[in-house]
């Protein structure tokens, strides 16, 4: 027991003497700390609208209702109806005319003639464009082309990527009276629906205008049978709004039947979806409303929720006068929500709106008004409201036309990859140049990107490794800078980036170590955003077990690490020793 109790108590000395002496030989770690601020307000209080641009410029009479359409490449594609008969060689007819905007060199296109084959009137084109390139665009034409007789048919073309307009299609070669007003919508397999009213009584329509459809399969490049929507009206129906998502196609009318789905004697908003060639149930949308509803329009949130708005006198307000209105469908509840007034500054007539929903789900909507708002006269002007996604707030109303002293109207506009609103109508005023005809006109709601929120990916790592800095993506950019610094970045004025992307990621490392600060700012073609929260990374220098030894130190650890090996060698041997068993024999005495 004496020798164990000896063995014991040097182990411990031992122990004490290498954990109180100077000499540390624990690894330091390496230590990250961030400092992050977040700021989750989006708005668009910085962003402007540029100046307006004539679309019509070669056209010396009147142009009206142009289709607006943005296509996966970043480029936007304009059709029209033009007057002009020195346009082209058109003729003396009215015709249907393009123009396409290339985002990737920031050109105009030439202009083009669509209705080539029309000798009548050819009016109201809708436009879209697949993925692969293929523009579609669909009017309605009095021309007695193909036989298709002097009624109003709708007529359809196509150009490919080589810039070549197919020949044209009649699509009503049913109809022998008044086909009207097409509109299109594209899914993501690049199939075509065209709908439009007509007056023929088709598939037991009856005697008044009923709204049907057809398919364009892309992969036949054939049209689907015709297809009856307002299978229970009885009266004039008129359809104004198609959406495709994915492959589900979303329709809304106005319908003058009486009583349809209760809805009482005045006209209506209906509804109705089509997915894999099964029509819905029709949905009454303007419930509240005991006066005229019309004009509605249509799209669909990334999740694929149906929203619309429409034109309506009833008396939500304290006016009499027609206002613009706006509900969606909650596909978690099952239900469509509650009418909510759009056009709340107005105080007369507020028609044709259009509504639009950007990559962040937030909600843009513009209409024609004839309010005397913010100053901008009696003359019809394009009002425009937001519906921010997380607040649920509408933003104030903006007037996008202040310049036009003179009618403006027949508005289209969609939303780029980068959140900027291009705005297209016809409009009487002679602004950029337009003249005292009636022009297409064009301008852009454009600003700078959204601030972005940095974020260090790793929490630890060592010098000489990689770690991975990420960043919330910002709608509105087109690359991000990359700033690191030595001290902390209060302004990126005169400093130079560390590196420049196009992605919200980036791997460094670090090779010496200090303190080092990171901040991140996004970019486009309008300015900067503001600079984001910045992180600091702070690493120390990872430590050896000799690394801070002097030569005479190692001299006395060796020393006292050899005796210790003598010590923990006669211990061995004495242990071994005691336990050894004797050789001699022991006697028992015998008795």
């Amino acid at each position: 027991m004496r020798r164990k109790s000896i063995l014991l108590s040097i182990i411990i000395i031992s122990l004490l003497f290498i954990n109180t002496n100077s000499i540390n030989l624990s690894n330091s770690a390496n230590e990250i700390t961030t400092n992050s601020e977040i700021d989750l307000d989006t708005n668009y209080s910085s962003w402007y609208w540029n100046p307006i641009y004539l679309i019509s410029v070669a056209s010396s009479d009147n142009s009206w209702h142009p289709s607006i359409f943005y296509d996966s490449n970043n480029n936007v594609h304009y059709a029209w109806t033009d007057t002009d008969d020195t346009l082209l060689a058109s003729g003396t007819d009215t015709d249907i005319f393009y123009r396409k905007w290339y985002g990737d060199s920031l050109t105009w296109g030439a202009l083009e003639l669509i209705s080539s084959e029309s000798d009548g009137v050819s009016q109201d084109p809708d436009i879209v464009v697949s993925d692969d390139g293929i523009v579609h665009v669909a009017w309605w034409d009095s021309s007695d082309y193909d036989s298709s007789g002097t009624d109003y048919d709708i007529f359809y073309k196509q150009r490919d990527l080589s810039g070549t307009w197919s020949t044209t299609e009649v699509i009503t070669t049913s109809s022998t009276l008044e086909s009207r007003e097409p509109l299109l919508g594209i899914d993501n397999q690049n199939d075509v629906y065209l709908a439009w009213s007509d007056f023929e009584p088709m598939l037991s329509s009856g005697l008044a205008y009923d709204a049907f459809y057809k398919i364009l399969d892309s992969d036949t490049s054939t049209w689907s049978s015709m297809g009856l929507l307002t299978t229970t009206s009885t009266a004039h129906a008129f359809i104004s709004g198609l959406y495709v998502f994915d492959q589900t196609a979303h329709f809304v009318w106005s319908d003058q039947t009486a009583d349809i789905l209760d809805s009482g004697a005045d006209s209506d908003i209906l509804y109705r979806s089509l997915e894999s060639s099964t029509l819905s149930s029709i949905a009454l949308l303007s419930s509240e409303s005991d006066k005229t509803s019309s004009t509605p329009d249509i799209t669909c949130d990334k999740e694929g929720n149906p929203h619309i708005t429409w034109s309506d006198t009833m008396d939500l307000d304290l006016e009499t006068d027609s206002d613009i209105y706006y509900k969606y469908h909650d596909h978690h509840l099952g239900i469509w929500t509650p009418a909510e007034l759009v056009s709340t500054v107005s105080t007369t007539s507020s028609m044709d709106s259009e509504i639009r929903i950007g990559s962040n789900d937030e909600i843009h909507v513009m209409w024609v008004d004839q309010t005397n708002y913010a100053g901008v006269g009696l003359d019809a002007d394009i009002f425009y409201r937001y519906k921010d996604p997380e607040t649920k707030l509408w933003s104030v109303t903006a007037v996008v036309t202040p310049e036009c002293d003179m009618s403006s109207w027949d508005v289209d506009f969609v939303i780029d990859d980068y959140g900027h609103l291009y705005v297209s109508w016809s409009g009487a005023s002679p602004v950029a140049y337009s003249g005292a005809d009636t022009d297409i006109l064009y301008r852009k709601f454009v600003g700078a990107p959204d601030e972005v929120t940095l974020t260090l990916f790793s929490t630890e790592t060592e010098i000489d490794e990689d770690f991975d800095l990420r960043w919330s993506s910002s709608q509105g950019s087109k690359e991000y800078f990359l700033y690191r610094e030595a001290s902390f970045i209060n302004s990126i004025a005169g400093l130079e980036p560390y590196v420049e992307l196009t992605t919200s990621s980036f791997s460094d490392r670090l090779m010496a170590s200090g303190n080092y600060y990171y901040a991140v700012v996004a970019s486009n073609e309008y300015g900067e955003s503001e600079i984001s929260n910045v992180v600091q990374i702070s690493i120390t220098e990872q430590q050896n077990l000799f690394s801070n030894l002097q030569w005479g130190e190692i001299i006395i650890l060796g020393g006292f690490l050899g005796a210790l090996q003598i010590v923990f060698a006669i211990v061995i041997v004495v242990t071994k020793s005691k336990s050894k068993p004797s050789s001699k024999k022991t006697k028992v005495k015998k008795k």
